[in-house]
Order: structure tokens, then sequence, then C-alpha cells
């Protein structure tokens, strides 16, 4: 899934530099934390590996979705703080669900295939 996350996160770095160009600094704000889950998709490998290999766990891809879903979590986190310049409740609301969902579908979706192997073997 490195192929499908760095595209994801090159769509979403288009987007950034398309609404710096216009003049819409806080709407490139605003979509940077889609960019968290994709981006720690790629490095959790690597860092589950190493939490491994320091005796921290035994299992690297229960590791590595435990890195995905904290991921989510902070994601979640810069979505709600970004959503404070938001003034309407209703538009806010609808931000803070439209991208949250977003980042969990996404979340799903790579933890699924991160834990498929486990699930294949047993």
């Amino acid at each position: 899934m490195i192929t499908e996350c760095a595209a994801i996160i090159a769509i979403i770095l288009c987007m950034v530099f398309i609404f710096m160009r216009s003049g819409h600094g806080d709407y490139a704000l605003s979509v940077l934390p889609l960019i968290i889950v994709p981006f720690v998709q790629i490095i959790a490998p690597f860092a589950a590996h190493l939490i491994v290999g320091m005796g921290f766990s035994k299992y690297p891809a229960m590791t590595a979705a435990v890195i995905d879903i904290c991921a989510l979590a902070l994601t979640c986190v810069c979505i709600i703080l970004t959503s404070v310049k938001i003034k309407s409740k209703k538009n806010k609301n609808l931000y803070i669900i439209l991208m949250c969902g977003y980042s969990v579908v996404l979340t799903c979706a790579l933890v699924s295939q991160t834990i498929a192997p486990l699930i294949a073997h047993n």
C-alpha cells in the first residue's frame, strides 16, 4: 500500500499547492491533516520492526496496525484543531465529520491490509 499512500499524499499536496496559489492558505491548512495517515502508513513497517527489535512487541504487523490507529487519532485531533477557524457550527460539524470519516475509512483499509497476513496464517 506504499504506492497508494504516496499517490494520496501527492494528490493532497497538489490540493494544498492549488489552494496556496489561489490565495486560500486557510483551505490549504485545513486539508493538511489528511496527509498524516498515509504518511504514517509508509513509515509504520520500519517503526514496527524497530519496536520489535527493542523487545516491546513480538508481532510487527500488529505493531504497525497500532501505529496506524494512533495516526488516525492524531489526524482527528488535528482536524478538530483546524476546525476552530470555521465560524458556522453547521459547516464546522460537516468538516469534522467528512474529514474524520475519510480518515477512518482509509485507516480501516490500511489496517485490514496490514493484518491480513496474520489472519491468513491462523
